[in-house]
């Protein structure tokens, strides 16, 4: 049985960015090995109203930067969870985070930016 997300209402551009800004923060400070974080998805094309706001980064152990991002201070809760991407709750909103290997990351932005 498959659980279907939440549907969830879109966000303006802005208060994506906004949201997208303070869980890079959070990727950051707490997964000091992520890097090349980049905007994805609806915001990347800054679309007036977003309805999957999505963040990209690499790492070398794209497991032990989801376990530490889940556990961060500021995460409201968890909807979905798997090695390399996770769907968190943060300030009452949905982000999706995906963390690719070192030798994936193009393919993952790429793959994350959608159709326009």
């Amino acid at each position: 049985m498959t659980t279907a997300r939440p549907a969830t209402p879109p966000l303006t551009l802005g208060r994506a960015l906004d949201l997208l800004a303070a869980t890079e923060l959070l990727i950051t400070t707490y997964c000091p090995d992520v890097r090349d974080i980049t905007i994805a998805g609806d915001a990347r094309r800054f679309e007036p109203l977003v309805f999957d706001p999505c963040l990209v980064g690499r790492s070398a152990d794209p497991r032990t930067a989801i376990d530490a991002l889940c556990a961060a201070p500021g995460i409201q809760g968890i909807l979905e969870r798997t090695a390399r991407h996770v769907l968190l709750t943060i300030q009452n909103a949905t982000v999706d985070v995906r963390i690719a290997g070192e030798d994936e990351y193009g393919a993952v932005v790429v793959s994350a930016a959608g159709s326009a």
